[in-house]
């Protein structure tokens, strides 16, 4: 502190949970009332200054849609600056969303709050439980300058700037390091012995602020405004000498704060710490995993399906629904809320959730299938033909399956053009098929539902094959025996206990043991793991499993089952039960003729309570280090000990949040665990990698925790969280040489989440497209599409890619159809500066670590 007369600013403002321990239409009730009042006390006295709606618009909408009329009573008292709203539409969970979801909630909540008349340009995230590594460049790609945070920051500063991997910072307001928001919340307490809470108030927050200016959040979770702050402010500061209390807003305290303050130290990537203050929840990642997986399919199904594709339609001649997407964008976006996507709250909001996912799917695939067969109508392609879609940017091979329609009996082979394609026949059923033309009649037809390995399908683009007529024969593309199979990649050997060892034959390096399951009691609650007392986890090693063998041409497919006993439940006095009962696991384990990896989709049928399933993978690597991907970024992760924690609220865990894979190499020696919809990996002793599959408990919030000191949230009975029923998990081994990097881990990744798509074509078209085409092409390959959609308010195309190289890559993209003019863009689509074109070729230099963005006027 630099002075001795200090301010403190007091900042009056609402925590809003928009669903969590009461379901969302009766938390919006009480928000209509909470609005009223603030408006009632706006109205009646220009004292009362300022009130922050915590930073996420979607307030705004679940009030008006109630009561429309005071719309303009609301952006009046937002255009003068005296409600602050923005910049997100909803406050999100930053590991569980994909990085384009973080983008589209920031480009709604400035929309939204722009028709207001102002955007609170504060990256206010107060309540998130850790922050990634990319948020200081996510904000500055809106004009962001600051960050609001109080969970995951290790220091205790108030003030520090915190740096991204590519170098973007942003000065950060770190939130008092126990109480976060509510440090203020009754400081005032009615007049009632306010000096001496001011006093303590004021020599906790000096000792941690560099300026004579401190912090005060008058605010907590679902508070209403007080309309006596005016005169209870008046009446502390007359007793008060040193101190100055103001009625103030976060944009003039840290402004304050930012003039006045000289040194002040960087932190750097991702904020996972300060549990000795305030803890993060970590076991949020792995609760009510339904949720992360159908989370997963709808964010591929907007991002890499129904907005690129409707852009290549519309490039096309046909439409893009941009209305429509952005209502399934708003679904989405309202299941990202903290306390939703984390799977926190009581059942009633999870079942409210699936709800909003079924929408999202039901636009997104129905805008999708017009969006394809529009792009279909302008080929060059026959009748009885199947046209794959890739997503992706680069060429690739992959798995698809489709149903195609046949006369009745007639027997047919798939051709690309040259070659014949093995398939295998998924299933058939006989249909009677009405024609309109030249005149009604029913034909007889068979509808074959078929799988094949596609090849070489172009970035971005398709690849078209043909059905003919004929007997089917081709030779097996794979060696094979009861228990293993090889192609000439890779050789897998099931085991009698279930568990896979899989030879690399282009390195010669075995990796043995994989995929056996961990069973740990779990006497937590929807927050936090915590063990049972004598806890004594189970494996599934040397349980005797069955084995089936199906095999095709193209690949070969284990169907392995095992029965594994497990403990029922916990009892009274919180520890496993001595009554079994069995999980019931299948595992497909398949082997493509081409591939680099294995394919496993378990099944698990889950009649156990409070517990943790994991798979695990003994990988032989004995690394001081390890990577995971995360929002456009991989971190590499330390092998650490867990710090002591005897006096923390939060004990340190070795889990860790990941997206898409965890891979850990050394030299030659390299296993990498591709993922799809899992979220929580640990890496135990030094080599093995776990995969949390299951996490099962029946509370909101309990007390009793050994790894959490005290409640997290209200005391609530939680049943569907014990997620009992038949889950599905897909994931994928990838063994390689080199790092990660070197392997294109990230790409293999989506490949294995990213499935490729097939139409069935039944009439000839003559269009002007080819029958294989790549509509959009980028160099080099380690340059990532995340977005290619029209833009929010104007007639652009927006195309974003982003670069995990540490290094500069110089590049070029190139459209089937050629734009008009380029110009960069931030990721508020704003523009900042156009770009030469070379012909129809628009060259690119993408930084380290950089995201970046283009409007493309076409």
């Amino acid at each position: 502190m630099i002075m001795n007369k200090c301010v403190i600013h007091l900042v009056a403002h609402t925590h809003w949970d928009r669903e969590w321990y009461l379901p969302y239409e009766a938390m919006r009730l009480r928000l209509v009332d909470m609005i009223d009042a603030l408006l009632i006390i706006m109205d009646g006295d220009s004292e009362y200054k300022y009130f922050t709606l915590d930073g996420q618009t979607v307030m705004l909408e679940d009030y008006l849609e109630i009561k429309p009329e005071m719309r303009e009573k609301l952006r009046e008292y937002i255009r003068q600056g005296r409600i602050f709203v923005g910049p997100w539409y909803t406050l999100p969970d930053e590991f569980l969303v994909s990085e384009e979801s973080l983008i589209r909630n920031l480009l709604l909540g400035h929309r939204i709050a722009r028709d207001f008349g102002r955007v609170t340009k504060i990256g206010y995230l107060p309540d998130m439980f850790g922050h990634i590594s990319q948020l200081p460049q996510i904000l500055r790609g809106f004009d962001i300058p600051v960050a609001v945070l109080w969970r995951g920051i290790e220091g205790k500063r108030a003030e520090y700037i915190l740096k991204g991997p590519d170098g973007s910072k942003v000065f950060l307001c770190r939130l008092d390091p126990e109480r976060g928001y509510s440090n203020g919340s009754d400081v005032l307490g009615q007049g009632k012995n306010s000096p001496p809470d001011l006093i303590n108030f004021k020599e906790k927050e000096a000792k941690r602020s560099r300026t004579h200016h401190l912090l005060l959040m008058n605010g907590s979770d679902h508070k209403f405004p007080d309309p006596q702050t005016p005169s209870l402010l008046n009446k502390v500061n007359s007793s008060l000498d040193d101190v100055d209390i103001i009625q103030s807003n976060l944009e003039n305290y840290i402004e304050c704060v930012r003039r006045e303050i000289k040194d002040i130290d960087i932190l750097y990537g991702e904020q996972r710490g300060g549990l000795k203050f305030a803890p993060i929840l970590p076991g949020v990642i792995s609760s009510r995993i339904y949720l992360k997986q159908r989370n997963e399919d709808m964010q591929i199904l907007l991002e890499r399906w129904v907005e690129p594709f409707s852009s290549i339609n519309l490039l096309c001649s046909g439409n893009y629904k941009k209305e429509v997407i952005r209502q399934a964008w708003k679904y989405l976006l309202q299941n990202h809320a903290h306390d939703s996507i984390c799977g926190c709250s009581i059942d009633e909001v999870h079942l409210d959730m699936e709800r909003r996912f079924s929408w999202v799917g039901e636009m997104g695939e129905c805008i999708l299938s017009e969006s394809l067969e529009g792009i279909i109508q302008n080929m060059d392609i026959p009748g009885k033909s199947v046209v794959v879609f890739n997503p992706l940017n680069w060429e690739r091979n992959g798995y698809v399956e489709v149903s195609i329609e046949l006369a009745k009996g007639e027997d047919f082979i798939l051709t690309d053009g040259k070659n014949e394609i093995p398939y295998t026949i998924i299933g058939k059923k006989d249909i009677d098929k009405t024609i309109l033309a030249p005149q009604i009649h029913i034909e007889k037809r068979t509808k074959v539902r078929i799988g094949f390995e596609a090849k070489a399908v172009p970035p971005v683009g398709y690849r078209t094959y043909i059905i003919k007529r004929g007997g089917r024969s081709f030779p097996s593309l794979l060696y094979s025996g009861d228990n293993w199979a090889e192609n000439g990649n890779l050789r897998v050997e099931i085991k009698k206990d279930g568990t896979l060892t899989i030879l690399d034959k282009n390195t010669k390096e075995v990796y043995k043991g994989l995929g056996y399951f961990e069973d740990s009691g779990d006497s937590g609650d929807e927050y936090n793991f915590s063990p049972p007392l004598g806890d004594i986890a189970l494996y599934s090693n040397g349980i005797v499993v069955q084995i089936k063998k199906e095999e095709e041409p193209f690949f070969v497919r284990f169907r392995v089952k095992k029965k594994f006993r497990v403990p029922e439940g916990l009892t009274k006095r919180r520890s496993r039960s001595e009554k079994m009962v069995n999980l019931e696991i299948e595992s497909l384990i398949t082997l493509l003729a081409t591939s680099r990896r294995v394919d496993v989709e378990t099944v698990v049928v889950n009649k156990a309570k409070n517990h943790r399933l994991r798979v695990m993978f003994p990988t032989g690597i004995k690394s001081s280090s390890f990577v995971t991907h995360s929002k456009f970024d991989c971190i590499e992760r330390r092998v650490e000990d867990l710090l002591p924690a005897e006096d923390w609220v939060e004990k340190p865990t070795g889990t860790f949040p990941f997206d898409k894979f965890i891979d850990i190499s050394l030299g030659k020696r390299g296993l990498a665990i591709l993922t799809k919809g899992t979220k929580e990996g640990e890496l135990i002793d030094d080599s093995v990698a776990a995969l949390t599959l299951l996490r099962c408990v029946g509370d909101l919030s309990r007390d009793d925790l050994v790894t959490r000191r005290g409640h997290a949230g209200p005391a609530i009975p939680t049943p569907g969280a014990q997620c009992p029923g038949v889950y599905r998990f897909r994931y994928a081994i990838l063994p390689h040489s080199g790092n990660w990097e070197e392997t294109g881990v990230l790409k293999r990744s989506l490949e294995h989440s990213v499935d490729l798509r097939a139409v069935f074509n039944e009439r000839t078209r003559d269009g002007d497209l080819p029958k294989r085409l790549s509509f959009l092409f980028i160099t080099p390959p380690e340059l990532i599409l995340s977005a290619f959609k029209l833009a929010e308010d104007s007639d652009a195309l927006i195309l974003r890619l982003y670069n995990l190289a540490e290094e500069k890559k110089k590049g070029e993209i190139r459209l089937f159809k050629s734009p008009k003019r380029v110009y960069l863009s931030n990721l508020n689509e704003e523009k900042k500066g156009s770009i030469q074109m070379s012909g129809s070729i628009i060259p690119i230099t993408v930084g380290g670590k950089e995201i970046v963005t283009f409007l493309l006027y076409m």
